[in-house]
């Protein structure tokens, strides 16, 4: 127990690798061995508890967690997470400061890389899955991963050939690599024209029924460029460009790209560039139909003998036989749109006058129906719905067949039609049975998000909290994941002992692991919004957490029950993004959708207004309790002082589109790191100065606001997560 006391992770490492239930560790496979290349075919994969069993402090106040049938999926139907892919860390790297933080370099990489685009075999063999690190090939029987084929550039689509012989990856910004399908051996590397393209575009593409040519298209709002290569010599065969249209959508059983615009429906031979057919588009359909396609981003299905296309308005579902000039059927049993987040609070964020005290950004709407997709045969067909269901209906005429309670942003079925492949916004992929929609096994390795991250004490451990309900362990010498625990995590923390480890939960539960016992309990009562950040007390006693419903709670960890609840400012609440404790005093400070900072305390509560309106998302002290850091539209820095509290604040910072989103301080507190939508800045708290700026667009982030960050306490690596799943070390070599 003694050793336990002083390392509580050696005890984590043995409940997690046993693989096997110790009073609530979570049962796991055994980690593979991490490679650039998998050998082919890779070990089996065993299968492995997805909901772990929990003995709970206070038995009479935490329920058993409860799994969901469509999200949490039994022993019998998940497949264990794997070891993630990593690079080496460099072991003899240097404390991070004002004097090296210009030499700070990214090291390593732990992840699998959330999925782009999944795709089918033609034979219904292979499952391929991109991401922004490589392609992925499984055993669609098993998900068994037969081949990782690791790309510098992300993946965007996956393409199999009709005659099983070649698969292409797509590959951002303008590249194709052809392999052979059976032994993946690379054959061709092509280069496609996207200059009149701007940055924002999609890749897709197809080959010919006959497999003797390939075709992407590369589209964005305005311009469409299609290219194509013959697959014999794979010579390019020329380029041509187009409008781009309303929605797009390749048919390669029958050799045709169709554009949808305002007046046609145009049919693009894959064959012969200057065979280009227009069909009037359908006249029952009036003009506030197209409009609502447009705004909710609507998209088109086509069915495999290209005789109907199914319309996803986003709204509407609508059955046109293309030889018509009127539709056969519309569904409209759906909502127009869905409602703003923004403005999704529960009542304890409600001011005096009843309403919200924050003005939502105008934002792009939530469509409600998520996508479609069409049965082989033709015969059904899969409407997926952002309100968490999906629907199979008879695409003749639109009958329901079955319902479930899954949601799917991709989809693909096998080629007779006997399962489907979808993937869940969580980065879940599942295969169920299209006799009833069962679920017949799912997959855990490609999360799309990452949440949170937080280093153990004594640097040794790095978790994160994950989309797809796991939070992994991964070993900071080698990169190995050490195990997974349950809980879909936005904040995480280890207690300055090391001994538990909060997790700030999406479902408003505040959850405590004990690694040394390998059991877990929920706090409660629980938020009524996501746990967005929680804090532990400098002496490990109590935690601070903050939701997105307004308030903050207080929380005695020794005997696990609520100590208050914390309403920084009953007259127009506000949702706290983040919360922090004076390290010289109990007196916590939080931040949220406003213009400043809220310190709460014995006394009277207290607003720090900035001089701008700026919207913040992070908030942190300095190591040694005399710096406060602000960051959002622009980062501060105050003095703080125990007794006169935050100084005026001073912009480090002007105001840009690149908003900060995280920050930490070194151990030694002469440095401030911020993670921004662009880049890693560092700079010096004694100067002002920005000593550095690490940029990574285009690299590992794209457009999320989620990014997680942490330093490690000895000040040895620094990890920040990307949109694309992965956990990105860096380091001073």
């Amino acid at each position: 127990m003694k050793s336990h006391n002083r390392h509580p992770f050696r005890f984590l490492l043995v409940c997690l690798l046993a693989g096997v239930l110790v009073t609530g560790c979570q049962k796991i496979t055994p980690p593979e061995t991490p490679s650039e290349t998998l050998p082919s075919p890779a070990p089996s994969i065993i299968l492995a508890e997805a909901t772990p069993t929990s003995t709970a402090i206070s038995p009479s106040s935490t329920p058993s967690p409860q799994a969901s049938p469509t999200t949490k999926p039994t022993a019998e139907d998940t497949v264990a997470v794997p070891t993630l892919t990593t690079t080496a860390y460099a072991p003899d790297s240097k404390v991070l400061s004002r004097a090296n933080a210009d030499r700070l370099q990214e090291v390593a990489r732990y992840g699998t890389g959330a999925a782009n685009d999944i795709a089918l075999s033609s034979d219904g063999l292979l499952l391929g899955v991109a991401t922004d690190i490589g392609a992925y090939f499984y055993n669609s029987l098993n998900f068994q991963l037969l081949r990782l084929i690791p790309t510098s550039y992300p993946v965007r689509a996956i393409i199999f050939s009709p005659n099983n012989q070649f698969v292409a990856l797509a590959q951002y910004p303008n590249r194709i690599k052809v392999f052979q399908r059976y032994d993946f051996l690379e054959i061709a590397q092509l280069f496609f024209s996207i200059e009149s393209l701007p940055e924002d575009y999609t890749i897709s593409g197809a080959f010919t029924p006959d497999s003797s040519l390939l075709i992407s298209a590369a589209r964005s709002t305005d311009d469409l460029i299609i290219n194509r290569w013959n697959t014999g010599s794979w010579r390019p065969l020329g380029v041509q460009t187009f409008s781009a249209g309303e929605a797009a959508f390749f048919n390669q059983q029958v050799g045709v790209y169709g554009v949808l615009d305002d007046t046609n429906l145009n049919l693009l031979s894959l064959y012969y560039p200057e065979d280009v057919r227009s069909v009037s588009l359908p006249t029952d359909l009036p003009e506030s139909y197209w409009e609502n396609f447009i705004d909710l981003q609507g998209d088109v299905t086509p069915s495999t003998d290209g005789g109907f296309l199914i319309l996803n308005s986003g709204s509407s579902v609508t059955h046109w036989q293309i030889s018509s000039e009127t539709t056969s059927y519309q569904l409209t049993d759906y909502p127009g749109r869905l409602p703003d987040p923004c403005y999704q609070a529960p009542n304890t964020c409600l001011n005096t006058a009843g309403g919200y005290s924050w003005e939502c950004e105008e934002s792009t709407p939530t469509p409600p129906i998520e996508t479609t997709a069409m049965t082989p045969d033709n015969i059904m067909m899969l409407i997926s719905l952002n309100t968490g269901k999906s629907e199979f209906k008879r695409a003749s005429d639109g009958q329901l067949a079955w319902e479930i309670n899954a949601h799917f942003t991709d989809l693909s079925f096998s080629p007779g039609g006997e399962f489907f492949f979808g993937l869940t916004p969580d980065g879940v992929i599942e295969k169920r049975s299209t006799v009833e929609g069962k679920l017949i096994i799912s997959m855990h390795r490609h999360p799309q998000s990452l949440l949170s991250l937080a280093y153990s004490p004594d640097g040794s451990v790095l978790a994160g909290g994950y989309s797809d309900g796991w939070i992994r362990f991964f070993d900071t010498n080698n990169g190995q994941e050490l195990g997974v625990l349950f809980g879909t995590a936005q904040s995480l923390q280890f207690s300055p002992d090391g001994q538990y480890l909060a997790a700030g939960l999406t479902n408003g539960i505040v959850r405590i692991f004990d690694l040394e016992k390998g059991q877990y309990d929920d706090l409660q009562p629980a938020h009524q919004g996501s746990v967005t950040d929680l804090q532990f007390s400098p002496g490990g006693s109590q935690i601070l957490s903050g939701s997105k419903d307004c308030t903050a709670r207080l929380w005695d960890v020794t005997n696990r029950n609520l100590i208050e609840t914390i309403y920084p400012d009953r007259q127009n609440p506000f949702q706290i993004t983040a919360v922090e404790q004076a390290p010289s005093s109990q007196l916590p400070y939080f931040t949220g959708n406003r213009i400043g900072v809220y310190a709460w305390g014995e006394t009277n509560p207290q607003e720090v207004l900035l001089p701008e309106d700026d919207q913040l998302n992070d908030i942190g002290f300095s190591p040694d309790g005399s710096t406060f850091a602000l960051t959002g539209d622009a980062t501060w820095l105050l003095h703080y002082d125990a007794e006169e509290g935050l100084s005026s604040p001073e912009a480090l910072t002007l105001y840009s589109d690149n908003v900060g989103q995280a920050l930490r301080f070194s151990p030694d507190s002469t440095t401030l790191v911020v993670a921004t939508n662009d880049s890693l800045e560092i700079y010096d708290t004694l100067t002002k100065s920005l000593l550095a700026t690490y940029p990574y667009k285009d690299r590992f982030q794209q457009n999320n606001e989620t990014i997680p960050l942490d330093i490690s306490s000895n000040g040895l690596q620094l990890a920040v997560g990307g949109q694309n799943g992965m956990i990105h070390i860096f380091a001073i070599p």
